[in-house]
């Protein structure tokens, strides 16, 4: 579907077949972002953290096809007392710095020395669902939204299936790419979302408008409701469950490099079938389109601070 305005036409984000994947790719690049479903609720540094966008299930030993949209993990220093020495020395040149900024220049310096803890402790896992909704304008100028997926009742299924692995923190973020619109003042305006989980699910539900035009998002995700810890945990078989996935994965982490740049940003990528860094893209696509120079200017670890 092609948008008009009244200077021409456009192609906008939400034509794009695989924007779900870029979308997520964004979210984990802009850590400001991903703070809102992955941060102090969650118990993740957003900016500190690995993650893995569209892990197949099926690497963790999961019976079932699909992937997870995002996983991610915390990381740690192989040295935790030298970072804390090198913050020290750090704010000594950098006073008028706020000392997160410091913080994170720090920690962007030991990742590029290669001092990240590596593969990292599986132990604190968040899982979150990404459906990207798509917009379209009807002849009296109302939004309708329409999932990616057919139903909410597939996305609460997927949902559930998270929460059966044993991931500590499961959320589901849906993400709405809206075109550019004259007299729309709410892109979310007409979206049902009270339905796409069930009452009761301990699942945090975050929505994220990406703006149009292949713009990156600069707004924080909503949060529509608060997730809680996983209740599951406590059940015998979901506990041994987690157990394996946790060697599963540290398994597939441990065949990965050091990660050098912050975020620690891997894909399970559709072109080689295999887990490598989201900086390496096997074939040009819109859908993890993001070069070197691109990820770098958009981290959080280097906000202001370059």
């Amino acid at each position: 579907m092609t948008y008009r305005n009244n200077m021409s036409a456009k192609r906008y984000w939400v034509e794009e077949t695989e924007r779900e994947h870029k979308a997520v790719h964004i979210l984990a690049t802009m850590p400001f972002i991903a703070a809102s479903a992955a941060g102090p609720a969650a118990g993740l540094d957003a900016a500190f953290c690995w993650y893995v966008l569209g892990l197949k299930k099926q690497r963790l030993g999961w019976p079932e096809n699909g992937s997870i949209g995002v996983l991610a993990g915390p990381l740690e220093f192989d040295n935790q007392a030298e970072f804390v020495s090198r913050f020290v020395e750090e704010r000594k040149s950098r006073y008028e710095w706020h000392p997160t900024q410091v913080a994170l220049l720090t920690a962007a310096k030991m990742a590029e020395n290669g001092r990240i803890k590596w593969p990292p402790s599986p132990n604190k896992l968040v899982a979150i669902e990404a459906k990207c909704l798509s917009l379209e304008v009807t002849a009296a100028s109302r939004p309708n939204f329409k999932s990616a997926e057919a139903s909410a009742a597939h996305t609460r299924a997927q949902v559930g299936s998270l929460l059966r692995m044993g991931f500590d923190r499961v959320a589901l973020l849906d993400i709405i790419a809206n075109p550019q619109l004259s007299g729309l003042d709410e892109p979310m305006a007409g979206c049902d979302f009270k339905n796409r989980l069930p009452e009761h699910s301990p699942a945090g539900h975050y929505v994220w408008s990406m703006g149009n035009e292949m713009q990156r998002g600069t707004d924080s995700a909503a949060e529509l409701k608060a997730g809680r810890q996983n209740p599951l945990l406590h059940d015998v078989e979901v506990k041994a469950r987690r157990a394996a996935i946790n060697e599963s994965l540290y398994n597939e982490l441990q065949k990965l490099p050091v990660p050098r740049s912050l975020p620690a940003v891997f894909v399970d990528c559709e072109e080689c079938g295999r887990l490598h860094s989201g900086l390496d893209i096997c074939k040009p696509s819109r859908a993890l389109a993001l070069d070197g120079a691109s990820a770098y200017r958009h981290s959080l670890a280097f906000a202001d601070i370059a």
